[in-house]
């Protein structure tokens, strides 16, 4: 069986097409399973840690004529111009097209604009009943299959292959904290800002600074990847600070098995987050502009986690979980969980072909 994997372009190795990828090498040595990067990321395959599956990534600037031709082609987002050339050189009319998609959704996803290619596929995945007109709000597929995200294998049956493509210096900033007994928090912005003015999130980021510094604690900050071209000048900024900055277009799922608190306003992250059971904070200073942007299902987390509308609401919060004082209730979060997600099993790719 023939399987194309399309990525993400603006991260290297990441999300639902990185864990499934390295699911199903693991479930069929037979099968011939290709991964698609960008080429801007050929050179981490000369990592040590590639070289064992270097001959399976392929960059968009390979000829694909000479391909075979695919059984199955997996994609978790929608699809570039460039990309979708090369979506159509593969696919056949008896080709399986699987939609995973890359986060439970939290915004109204279809006020987007200008969807890009494969506009339909055979199967798309949701990961609960209830979520399936959600999904099929903006992903339009033939059917839709309920699954578990493959990302939260991270969280549920770790493997150390689930290292490769991850921020190792970030990861080692993160144990030596560990070792020293502080507090690991997680910053975790959806995108919102221009690369151009981000002022905002600089002004931010000096606030995180003052905290780590009073408090036993650091910050380990993850960007959205189309906020990439921030990382350079806040790095040089913060380095000698309890502020770490892990590359946006790095896998940060098993660096989020450390984490004592997440912060983030609107990002899916917080869904796959409750596997962890662990606290949550918002920090969601244009919620009253963009909170209608949000989706009915959303209200559920934001009942459940405190939401800081402001500085001010964020420092208050911030120091009562510093000071012990902020508390979760573990069955709500179970409970919450498995509302989203009515499975903790992924996909069987056999069983999916077996019904188209």
């Amino acid at each position: 069986m023939n399987i194309y994997i399309f990525n993400r372009e603006d991260a290297f190795f990441v999300d639902n097409s990185k864990y499934c990828f390295l699911s199903l090498l693991r479930e069929s040595s037979s099968w011939n399973i290709h991964y698609l990067i960008s080429d801007k990321y050929k050179p981490f395959l000369s990592n040590d840690g590639f070289l064992e599956f270097k001959e399976k990534f392929l960059t968009y600037s390979d000829g694909f004529y000479g391909y075979p031709k695919a059984d199955l082609i997996i994609i978790d987002n929608w699809l570039s111009e460039c990309s979708s050339r090369i979506f159509q050189i593969l696919k056949t009319e008896e080709t399986v097209t699987l939609q995973l998609w890359h986060g439970v959704p939290i915004k109204n996803v279809a006020l987007v604009k200008n969807f890009q290619e494969p506009k339909y596929t055979n199967f798309a995945v949701s990961t609960s009943e209830n979520l399936i007109s959600v999904f099929s709000s903006f992903l339009n597929a033939g059917e839709f299959v309920i699954s578990n995200y493959y990302r939260n294998l991270c969280f549920l049956d770790y493997r150390s292959e689930f290292l490769l493509g991850t921020d190792e210096k970030c990861l080692d900033f993160i144990e030596g904290a560990r070792e020293d007994g502080k507090k690991i928090i997680f910053y975790m912005p959806t995108f919102r800002w221009s690369q151009h003015d981000y002022s905002e999130v600089f002004e931010f980021m000096k606030l995180l600074e003052k905290i780590a510094l009073k408090y036993e604690a650091v910050f380990i900050v993850k960007l959205h990847p189309i906020l990439s071209g921030l990382f350079q000048s806040f790095e040089d900024e913060f380095k000698r600070s309890g502020v770490c900055f892990y590359k946006s277009y790095l896998d940060v799922y098993p660096a989020l098995r450390f984490a004592d608190l997440l912060i983030t306003d609107y990002s899916s992250i917080v869904f796959d987050f409750l596997y962890l059971e662990k606290p949550v904070i918002f920090y969601f200073p244009d919620f009253d502009l963009r909170g209608k942007e949000l989706l009915p299902n959303a209200s559920r987390v934001y009942e459940l986690f405190p939401l800081a509308k402001n500085q001010a609401e964020f420092v208050r919060l911030i120091k009562s979980y510093l000071k012990n004082r902020l508390f979760v209730d573990l069955n709500l979060i179970r409970n919450l969980r498995k509302e989203f997600f009515s499975t903790d099993e992924v996909l069987d790719v056999c069983d999916l072909m077996g019904k188209e």
